[in-house]
């Protein structure tokens, strides 16, 4: 006769192992969908000021989120981690910019950086063509954070 109580066993390992995972797949999704919504703020506000929209590059997104990463690893947001902007996005010679932002939803991430003249101008200038963003969750104060990355390029 076979035992009912073993065949159960492998089932349940399973279901633990994916609940494991699971968080992380989540995680990348959400962050996903974070970098999305952060570009189409974005494009939504550079169209009511007349400005075409800036056209995702997957170069400058994988840029971006190398520099996300770092931040978040570092625990510091900052501009001036690792090697400078033009190197980071691989291209001299062009306009090239960047706005970094700590721990707000989306929506809330471009509202301050367009309550700050300088990332305004960032967001809004018509140098600009393509860009990529990158997300990162990390630790900041002692504090679940994310860390986020526009990086621009004319």
């Amino acid at each position: 006769m076979i035992s009912t109580s073993n065949i159960w066993k492998p089932f349940v390992a399973l279901v633990l192992i994916l609940a494991l995972y699971a968080p992380t797949a989540s995680a990348r999704g959400s962050q996903s969908t974070y970098r999305t919504t952060v570009l189409t703020q974005i494009n939504d506000l550079r169209a009511s000021n007349g400005l075409p929209a800036l056209k995702l590059d997957r170069k400058l997104a994988a840029s971006a989120q190398r520099y996300s990463a770092l931040m978040a690893s570092a625990g510091a947001l900052s501009h001036d981690l690792g090697s400078p902007l033009g190197t980071r996005v691989g291209r001299r010679g062009t306009a090239v910019g960047e706005t970094i932002a700590l721990g707000m939803g989306p929506a809330e991430t471009v509202l301050a950086w367009l309550g700050s003249s300088g990332h305004a101008a960032q967001m809004l200038s018509a140098r600009y063509r393509v860009a990529g963003v990158g997300a990162a969750p990390g630790t900041y104060n002692g504090r679940t954070a994310v860390f986020v990355t526009v990086q621009y390029v004319g």
